[in-house]
């Protein structure tokens, strides 16, 4: 019975997981450095998952039971660390907003849909992707509205960034940023 219970509190925990990953997707779309927060969240969740495979398989009773089990340990704290590394960049940032000065590279809406659009669907955009020179490098920032209304390619504009946690950029999700 104490099995059924533990095994079913983390099923939860792990649809958990996965909701909170998906959810965070959008917000990570508005993070300057994105793949170098992903790499690092990734190898520090890769050492703790190492740390955690090692002292928890050795738990399991059965010999062949237990690289399975280190290496799925180690997958799942390889996803963990990516998720919490985006999510406490962002969560735990300082809440100084700064309006920085860019150079807008190119705008455009775009649509999506799961399983394609009907012909009748409206032709309102569902956010706008924005590529941007910030300190002579090329980014790209996907957000629910214009960041660049009325500004044309090659035009500077203020934009607002935030400082995450980690020291990763990102532009925050508040009205300011949505003007």
């Amino acid at each position: 019975m104490k099995t059924h219970i533990f095994s079913l509190i983390g099923l939860v925990l792990l649809l958990a997981l996965i909701l909170g990953m998906a959810l965070e997707f959008k917000h990570l779309n508005r993070v300057l450095q994105m793949s170098t927060l992903l790499r690092n969240s990734a190898i520090v969740g890769f050492l703790a998952g190492l740390l955690a495979g090692a002292l928890l398989s050795r738990k399991v009773p059965a010999q062949e039971d237990r690289p399975p089990a280190f290496f799925g340990i180690l997958f799942l704290f390889i996803l963990i660390g990516s998720y919490f590394g985006s999510l406490s960049n962002r969560l735990l940032a300082d809440t100084n907003i700064q309006l920085v000065s860019v150079e807008l590279q190119s705008e455009s809406p775009y649509q999506q849909a799961r399983f394609g659009l009907f012909k009748s669907q409206r032709n309102t955009p569902d956010g706008y992707r924005s590529f941007f020179f910030l300190d002579g490098q090329l980014y790209k920032i996907q957000a629910k509205k214009s960041l660049f209304k009325g500004i044309q390619a090659g035009q500077m504009s203020a934009i607002p960034i935030q400082h995450g946690f980690w020291g990763f950029r990102f532009v925050p999700d508040t009205p300011a940023s949505n003007r």
